[in-house]
């Protein structure tokens, strides 16, 4: 049988500790010699039990007090980590990285500039003026007479003089872009119909080119089809 001497050596740093193990191992060292085993081997294992539970509630690898160590700042980031970034609302517009141009907000773009002038009819044709005409305004490039227009402006029933402006809004192909020279012409026509040309329509042509931007261009519906 194992002896109490193996246990002897204190690990708590108690020196009740110390002396209930040799204690302990003098009552066992006692009965092996006599030859007389007791009830002294019992206060042994509860020494030993005792001793055990000591030794874990004593030892707790604690660092040893030192006077002059400096405090350490505490890692803040651990005990208050930064907040979790914030996830932008439904309709929010992301911010542009670092570098790249923002992104155009709806509502906050300019209107691009559009031409602007007036149409008038010749006094030798105001007899043909059609109470129930439309006038249509078109735009096309310098220096193209065919093809479809850049742009068409509709006036239903108008009542010359007749101020008008056209722009990229009256474009009429997605993609295309209302700038550079542009000329414009104007023609009233009997049935509303752009597409027909009857005998009687009234039509004008600016006498220069304009460019968008334009203010007070004059047209005069100085002819008939």
């Amino acid at each position: 049988m194992r002896s109490c001497h193996a246990v002897s050596h204190d690990t708590t740093g108690d020196p009740r500790c110390g002396n209930a193990l040799r204690y302990a191992a003098t009552v066992r060292h006692r009965e092996i010699t006599t030859g007389k085993p007791g009830r002294a081997l019992l206060p042994c294992v509860g020494v030993l039990l005792v001793c055990a539970l000591a030794s874990g509630a004593c030892n707790r690898n604690i660092e040893p007090f030192v006077a002059d160590e400096e405090p350490r700042t505490p890692n803040l980031e651990k005990i208050f980590p930064a907040p979790e970034p914030a996830v932008p609302s439904r309709g929010a517009t992301a911010a542009a990285p670092p570098g790249m141009p923002a992104a155009p907000q709806r509502g906050n773009v300019a209107k691009a500039p559009g031409i602007r002038g007036s149409i008038s009819v010749s006094p030798d044709l105001a007899s043909g003026v059609f109470p129930t005409g439309t006038l249509f305004v078109i735009a096309r490039k310098g220096g193209v007479a065919g093809g479809p227009p850049l742009a068409v402006l509709r006036i239903a029933g108008p009542q010359f003089p007749v101020s008008f402006e056209i722009g990229q809004e009256q474009v009429m192909i997605p993609g295309l872009q209302f700038q550079g020279e542009i000329q414009i012409t104007a023609r009233l026509d009997s049935d509303g119909n752009p597409m027909t040309k009857l005998p009687g329509d009234l039509a004008g042509i600016a006498s220069t080119l304009a460019v968008p931007g334009t203010d007070g261009l004059r047209i005069v519906l100085d002819s008939r089809i």
